[in-house]
């Protein structure tokens, strides 16, 4: 199993779960991933002094314990962070019920994982979750920054950080933003942002629905998030396909030029070569590939990313996608005949 993304690897990840099979499974687990700072205890009641020591970066807590029940831990662990600081709650329960989720997410929970789970879902729901815990720590050193900067400078001078930075956003998605400001009356601001219609997306079927028996094929798997792309990896080997797995649109485009792929999934922003120039180069290079690609996107907001996404006519799924609707996708796309 593939090392995660430097950042993933060195972060600190907090185990609390009774059943000590359980907890060296998840151990076990992810060390062979690349996660080196584990701590663990099979007592509940040892669970915020540990969170004290270690400072983690991801809990993983189990829900029935006894002493100190998960809910109890999650009510603890409220009262210690701060409600500026994000440090996501991954709840191991075997209880689905709603009434159990229900209480788990007012407690301050952030996902679950049922038990017993399966190696992929445990690698792909701690990736998502450490990656926007990394967007916190980012917002909060851009903060830093803007603060330091606020007080640094002279008495009654602006910066105009703020609005340039909204004036951005707001055009990114075609919209305008117009000042009015009086001195002594005050300062409004009107956003007006265009409304749109959501991009055509890949047809679901039923969701008890499996995947369709095909052709064992050979996909190539594009994702800059490592441990996000072994997981969906997992996921569509299940069905028998062989998959290479890319960072980005530049690696994998020097992987298609040494060996045939059947098949394409790709993920729409990455480093080096985006989704977008990378489809470009297929049209160029590898043409029959343009109606064998699956593209995954997080960005639906966007009208340049929603425009591409129709005029490609590719089926696309948004992250974090369900994996089984991806396996469905993949079969589907596999079992079409090849464009002429």
């Amino acid at each position: 199993m593939s090392a995660p993304l430097p950042a993933f690897a060195a972060a600190k990840i907090l185990i609390v779960d009774d059943e000590r099979a359980n907890m060296l499974l998840l151990e076990r687990l992810l060390q062979q991933a690349g996660y080196r700072h584990l701590a663990s205890t099979t007592d509940s009641r040892t669970a915020l002094e540990l969170y004290r020591g270690v400072r983690p970066d991801l809990i993983l807590l189990d829900l029935m314990m006894p002493h100190v029940d998960g809910l109890a831990v999650l009510a603890q662990l409220r009262a210690e962070i701060p409600e500026t600081v994000f440090v996501p709650v991954l709840v191991l329960t075997a209880d689905v019920t709603p009434d159990s989720r229900r209480g788990a997410l007012a407690a301050g929970a952030h996902d679950f994982l049922t038990k017993p789970f399966e190696a992929f879902e445990v690698l792909l729901r701690i990736g998502n979750l450490l990656a926007t815990r990394r967007l916190y720590l980012a917002l909060e050193e851009h903060n830093r920054a803007l603060e330091d900067t606020v007080r640094q400078r002279p008495a009654g001078e602006g910066t105009g950080l703020g609005l340039s930075l909204c004036r951005g956003i707001v055009e990114e998605h075609h919209g305008t933003i117009t000042v009015d400001s009086e001195p002594g009356r005050g300062t409004t601001l009107l956003i007006e942002l265009p409304v749109e219609t959501p991009p055509r997306a890949a047809p679901r079927p039923a969701a008890a629905s499996a995947p369709s028996a095909v052709r064992p094929g050979k996909v190539l798997l594009v994702d800059d998030e490592r441990a996000v792309a072994e997981a969906l990896a997992e996921a569509i080997r299940r069905d028998g396909h062989e998959v290479e797995i890319a960072g980005d649109g530049a690696e994998a485009l020097g992987l298609l030029a040494a060996r045939p792929h059947d098949l394409i999934v790709s993920d729409t922003k990455m480093p080096v070569l985006d989704g977008e120039s990378f489809y470009r180069e297929l049209e160029r290079r590898h043409p029959a590939l343009r109606e064998r690609i699956v593209f995954l996107t997080g960005d639906v907001l966007s009208r340049d990313k929603r425009d591409f996404l129709e005029r490609t006519r590719a089926p696309f799924l948004t992250k974090p996608c369900d994996l089984d609707e991806l396996r469905r996708v993949v079969g589907r796309v596999m079992a079409a005949p090849p464009a002429p």
